[in-house]
């Protein structure tokens, strides 16, 4: 039986391939036509519809760019899920919010369905060489059926708990990355400046602690690595607008999911916060008893999930009821 997939960008259509060097017959779609092209040239056969790719395959893989993308190939009344029946395994490698995730695992699961998220890390050369590490969410049983075809493009593949928690493990560690990339780019380019030769630089930071993937394996400055984009007139990467929306996406689910039990101000600077333990949750409501004794409120905040503004204390940083006006009376107190 043939696999779908969708999605054949710099990852995908590599993952692909890998998947027909394997022996596997693919039916790709993407609303690239020279994407699909590519794939059909080696050997993969052409869908023209989202629908097709799920009435002809079993297995669906997705490698799409972001949370919208995959809502509306899997939930679109002509996307997945209508053409689902009880033994359709979907595969989704997108890195998007959880919260979409699960809810696509829910949608998938009453057609009878089972899905797995299964986000990855090892970047362009990963997906080239197949050695990519397959980070999963959802059932082991799931993933047990999954593990030969995800195997056929990639060497490591952890089991991260329930629907939702690959890219939980995605978004944390392209966080991780991302700082990581930016320090090792600032860092060269400061020694350029200063008179450096740049990979003389890389040399010494990759045998010293500031050594990471960003520097030993994917350096960002020409002329360090081969076979990597920065030595290729940065053609081929990881686009720095798929990296913003990681680092939108992970932050945001968290504030997200926390509003969900109770309205929080967005993340402060760690500068301008107490410790942990002396912050409260912070409610916007009338009647807020925990932080009844502060006398700073006095900036007002959006709160993400219902965007409604709330006030949080100058000193403390804890959120609470608004103050009262002075011409409702008392206004803000200041001690």
């Amino acid at each position: 039986m043939s696999i779908g997939f969708i999605g054949l960008g710099q990852m995908g259509g590599r993952m692909v391939k890998n998947l027909l060097r394997n022996g596997r017959e693919a039916v790709v779609y993407d609303v690239f036509e020279g994407s699909v092209a590519q794939a059909v040239s080696a050997g993969a056969s052409r869908a023209d519809t989202v629908a097709e790719v799920g009435e002809r395959c079993s297995t669906v893989i997705t490698m799409l760019p972001s949370s919208p993308h995959v809502t509306e190939v899997y939930l679109d009344a002509d996307g997945l899920v209508a053409r689902a029946t009880p033994e359709t395994l979907f595969i989704d490698s997108s890195t998007i919010d959880p919260a979409t995730s699960r809810k696509v695992h829910e949608a998938a699961g009453e057609k009878g369905a089972v899905m797995l998220d299964a986000p990855v890390s090892g970047g362009v050369g990963g997906a080239e060489a197949g050695t990519l590490t397959f980070m999963v969410g959802g059932a082991e049983t799931t993933l047990d059926r999954a593990k030969p075809v995800l195997m056929d493009m990639g060497a490591n593949i952890f089991h991260c708990g329930g629907p939702g928690t690959g890219e939980v493990a995605k978004l944390c560690n392209n966080l991780a990355m991302a700082v990581q990339m930016v320090g090792t780019a600032e860092a060269l380019n400061m020694g350029e400046n200063l008179g450096m030769d740049t990979k003389v630089l890389a040399n010494i930071m990759n045998t010293s602690t500031s050594r990471c993937w960003s520097g030993d394996t994917y350096n960002p400055a020409p002329g360090v690595l081969d076979g990597v984009p920065a030595s290729r007139g940065y053609e081929g990467g990881f686009a720095s607008a798929l990296m913003e929306k990681d680092l939108y996406v992970g932050p945001h689910s968290c504030i997200t999911t926390t509003h969900q039990r109770h309205h929080v101000a967005p993340p402060l600077p760690s500068a301008m916060r107490p410790p942990r333990a002396t912050v409260l949750p912070p409610v916007h409501t009338a009647s807020n008893p925990s932080t009844s004794d502060c006398s700073l409120y006095s900036r007002q905040v959006p709160c993400h999930g219902c965007r409604s503004r709330f006030w949080q204390c100058h000193s403390c940083w804890r959120a609470g009821p608004r103050p009262l006006l002075p011409h409702e009376g008392a206004g803000p107190r200041r001690s």
